[in-house]
């Protein structure tokens, strides 16, 4: 139904078919706790900080630390030290030749090693304060948790309430609207036998009119109302 410029669907909804998914919010609660992203994030903040006190109680032991390396002290050009003795197959003679690339990185390697052995001795209240200021950014992260799935729990029981209180609305409308139908038929006939004026029947006519707006409002109320518990399900909000 097209309506200024934005399309209302029309919704599949009887009053046989209108009612709850659950008859409490436990079910709707656990599962909400279980998927939603920010629930999922303080989770994991918690999570995060519990091992931040570990690592900070780290520092009460001693570390050994082990390092190695590998160097050379070649050069393009080194001169006369780096020349090794040769014999000249044309003369016999010994003459000096430079040292070639791979010789001189051979001789000029460089190896180290080194441990290193730390003791914790006079760090004693660095590491004791910075335990505790873990153990506090843990409870802070717990409580934030706690705040999250406590306002969680009050968000869904206001929207269980108020989807209960959505069904009985509907249900008060559709049998108000039987009612009015009814009381539209005898008007109708009344008013065709001339048992009736036109401005009775008008006041008739305007109250179906009422009672079939109402019914339509508590309609799309009662599936708003359902569509949010749905999501609060994990179940994609899809109008049918």
């Amino acid at each position: 139904v097209s309506h200024k410029g934005f399309d209302v669907q029309d919704v599949s909804l009887t009053i046989d078919s209108a009612s709850l998914i659950y008859n409490d919010t436990d079910v709707i609660f656990n599962t909400a706790v279980a998927n939603l992203p920010e629930i999922k994030s303080a989770e994991i903040g918690v999570e995060r900080s519990a091992i931040a006190i570990e690592i900070a109680k780290g520092n009460y032991y001693p570390s050994l630390s082990f390092g190695a390396g590998l160097g050379t002290s070649y050069q393009h050009n080194q001169g006369s030290k780096d020349v090794r003795p040769v014999v000249d197959p044309n003369t016999n003679a010994v003459v000096f030749v430079p040292n070639g690339f791979g010789k001189q990185l051979e001789d000029n390697l460089g190896y180290n090693l080194g441990f290193s052995l730390n003791i914790p001795i006079f760090n004693r209240f660095q590491t004791k304060s910075g335990v505790a200021k873990a153990q506090i950014n843990h409870e802070i992260a717990s409580l934030q948790l706690q705040d999250k799935q406590v306002k969680l729990r009050e968000t869904i029981e206001k929207a269980y309430a108020d989807a209960k209180a959505s069904l009985n609305q509907y249900i008060s409308a559709d049998k108000s609207l039987l009612a009015q139908n009814e009381s539209f038929k005898n008007a109708q006939v009344s008013y065709d036998n001339g048992a009736m004026t036109s401005f009775d029947f008008d006041q008739v006519r305007n109250r179906l009119v009422n009672a079939q707006s109402s019914l339509a409002n508590a309609k799309y109320n009662f599936v708003f109302r359902t569509k949010l518990l749905e999501y609060y399900l994990g179940i994609p909000i899809v109008l049918e």
